[in-house]
């Protein structure tokens, strides 16, 4: 699991099963937890922590790849792509958008649910989002809803999704991100993931000069105190958010 999708996924595993051979004992089942006798997942030394925002400079050439790349067009991920970074949406979100909770009128999309995968139903649509700040109505730019549009009139006689699977099925966001980690050699990024796109939206609104907390309130964090300390540079100063990236990617979208 460490070697495949990092030290970080290995922990979660870890506790995982140390939660489940622990019910394990308490029952009777077992005589003891064998979980905690392995050693402790320690985070390589000189590892950087957390996904890196995608340089504003070379956002253009990297967007060229993204679209040129074979895999990633025959799995339509470019737009989820081009949506992330616009939105800075997590990738459960993007992977739930629904055509209902988009007004086109307004230019706004609303994130009221996230994909999730339930056991034995598979990818579901859950009705609440991650945390109660996620739960928000995000003003897009110009190109972005043109694109959420066209999806829906080439997608729209299949399902209602807006990012759904070729086979137009929930698209689960753990498959998202194994296409970006399988990719990003080929890109020229070898950190990137699908949270480089979230971090690259930040970057572009922190660059524009907004605050903390209108970062915060564009990316739904609860705590402006986060987007400072992980998601932003420097923090200098609105709901100008989608006039900022429309205008910072222009062009690539």
């Amino acid at each position: 699991m460490e070697r495949e999708s990092g030290h970080g996924a290995a922990k979660n595993c870890k506790s995982s099963l140390s939660g489940m051979l622990g019910l394990a004992v308490r029952n009777g089942a077992i005589a003891a937890n064998p979980v905690r006798e392995m050693e402790r997942i320690s985070r390589p030394k000189g590892a950087k922590k957390g996904s890196k925002a995608i340089p504003l400079d070379e956002l253009p050439a990297f967007m060229d790849r993204v679209r040129a790349d074979v895999e990633l067009q025959r799995s339509d991920t470019v737009e989820l792509v081009e949506f992330m970074l616009a939105s800075g949406w997590r990738v459960a979100e993007v992977c739930a958008l629904d055509v209902s909770s988009v007004d086109f009128a307004a230019g706004t999309a609303c994130i009221d649910a996230i994909s999730v995968r339930v056991a034995g139903k598979g990818m579901v649509r859950q009705s609440h989002a991650k945390t109660e700040k996620s739960a928000r109505t995000t003003k897009l730019p110009q190109a972005t809803m043109d694109l959420l549009a066209r999806r829906h009139e080439r997608l729209g006689e299949y399902t209602s999704l807006l990012f759904p699977t070729p086979l137009m099925r929930m698209r689960d966001p753990g498959n998202v991100q194994r296409a970006i980690r399988e990719r990003r050699g080929e890109l020229g990024y070898s950190d990137l993931s699908t949270h480089s796109f979230r971090k690259t939206c930040a970057t572009i609104l922190d660059r524009a000069g907004l605050s903390a907390t209108e970062i915060a309130d564009y990316l739904g964090h609860e705590n402006p105190s986060l987007t400072q300390d992980v998601y932003m540079n420097t923090v200098k100063g609105s709901t100008r958010a989608a006039e900022i990236t429309s205008e910072r990617l222009a062009g690539l979208i």
